[in-house]
């Protein structure tokens, strides 16, 4: 599998959501919790290395991933966390 491959292979495991469902562990579950935060950072350091060369999501540019990932998880952690603060 070529270097390209593997950028595909990556970029469409990112897109089918599973930061979503490592980011959404239960908050009272710590089995696997260093797993999942080990496999999160990977992913974040995927994005934010611009090595994920597939948008992920249809109406923006492999660019601008960053951008999205961030935007993502902190409606994520809003939603999981309404009552702190920005």
């Amino acid at each position: 599998m070529g270097r390209s491959a593997n950028t595909e292979v990556v970029g469409k495991f990112v897109k089918f959501g599973l930061i979503r469902r490592h980011a959404e562990v239960e908050r009272d579950n710590c089995a696997g919790l260093m797993m999942h935060a080990t496999i999160l950072a990977y992913m974040f350091s995927l994005v934010e290395m611009n090595r994920i060369t597939v948008p992920l999501r249809p109406d923006i540019t492999a660019i601008q991933n960053m951008a999205y990932v961030q935007e993502f998880m902190a409606n994520l952690l809003k939603a999981a966390f309404p009552h702190l603060n920005e």
